[in-house]
Formats: structure tokens, sequence, C-alpha cells
């Protein structure tokens, strides 16, 4: 069984064992910043491979992610639901440009 928990903008999903009383978080363990505006991508569930960032230059938001110095500096994304199960949500640079986990996942499975 799968939940998903809406915080905002920000869309957390768990993994429910019906087992067990945990809870499975799919987070980020990795973002690799490579060649060509693309980032290596790790997550704790297995499902890894490469995204593609140069679609989203052309907006707004993401102009700045042009200067491939500072696209070096992307990192998987922390937060805290009510500071008690932290996560990584996804990727995120230091000027608050953020791609959600549902944005990658889907970039991932559908290139």
């Amino acid at each position: 069984m799968t939940a998903k928990v809406f915080i905002g903008t920000n869309i957390y999903i768990y993994a429910l064992t019906e087992s067990q009383d945990q809870v499975e978080r799919k987070t980020f363990e990795e973002a690799i910043p490579l060649e060509d505006y693309r980032i290596e991508i790790l997550i704790s569930s297995g499902i890894s491979g490469i995204f593609d960032v140069k679609p989203y230059l052309k907006g707004s938001a993401f102009k700045e992610l042009t200067d491939e110095s500072y696209f070096r500096l992307v990192h998987p994304a922390y937060s805290s639901l009510f500071q008690l199960i932290p996560a990584y949500f996804g990727i995120a640079l230091p000027h608050e440009q953020n791609f959600s986990f549902d944005t990658i996942i889907w970039d991932i499975q559908n290139a």
C-alpha cells in the first residue's frame, strides 16, 4: 500500500508494509551533476537514472542553472515532516530551485 502526504507543495511518498507498522520512505540518496545539464539520480528504493534538466532551463525560475558552476551545486533536497520524519524529497540548488520526486521519476522513466 502506498500513501501520499501533501504538505504545501511537497509530496512525501511512503510505502507501507502489511507485515509491519513501519514506513519505508523513498528518498534521494545521490544527485550527481554531469555534463550537458544532466544529473545522475539514485533513490533508496533502487531506482536510478539520468535526469535531463535541459527542458526546464527555458523557464524563468531555472535560468540561473545555465551557469554551469551554479548547476554543479545540486544536491538532494532535505525536508522534515513535522520535524519527526526526515526525508530527501527531491533535488535542490542554493537559491531554492527544486525538482520534486514525482517530476524526476517521471522524466527518468519516460526518457
